[in-house]
């Protein structure tokens, strides 16, 4: 994969893929990764994707987002986040770094009371900043 580095887009949804390579935090522009419906258990490291927009993990296999995503706040990018219907207990208080964040899915999950707060957190953020938008706009026209 090292020798695509420009690529932005890769869709790899519904290949049965148990694993990803390594290899794959070579492609540090990509701005959308789509690995849903496979059977991945873990991931490899993300931290060097500071370009990703989107992420969907959805309907894998993944128990912790902790192990190999080592610092989430690199993900300043990430506006979209999907890890619906895995095997996820635990979430990194690093996600409350990801400021960007306009929508995630983080549903049907196992999550512990913990990561269910954090996730209240993260939807709560995330309702507040349409209307933040929408009062800053009706500011800027009055």
């Amino acid at each position: 994969m090292g020798q695509i580095p420009n690529l932005t887009e890769l869709n790899l949804s519904n290949t049965r893929l148990s694993s990803l390579p390594d290899s794959i935090g070579y492609l540090s522009n990509l701005k959308n990764l789509n690995v849903s419906n496979n059977k991945l258990l873990f991931l490899p490291d993300l931290s060097e994707f500071g370009n990703l927009v989107r992420l969907d993990l959805s309907n894998n296999h993944v128990k912790n987002l902790t192990s190999r995503i080592s610092n989430l706040s690199n993900l300043q990018a990430l506006e979209y986040l999907n890890v619906s219907a895995n095997k996820l207990t635990n979430l990194p208080d690093t996600m409350l770094n990801m400021t960007n964040l306009e929508s995630s899915n983080l549903s049907d999950n196992s999550l512990s009371p913990e990561s269910q707060n954090l996730v209240n957190i993260i939807n709560a953020r995330i309702d507040y900043l349409p209307k933040m938008f929408t009062k800053a706009q009706r500011e800027q026209h009055n």
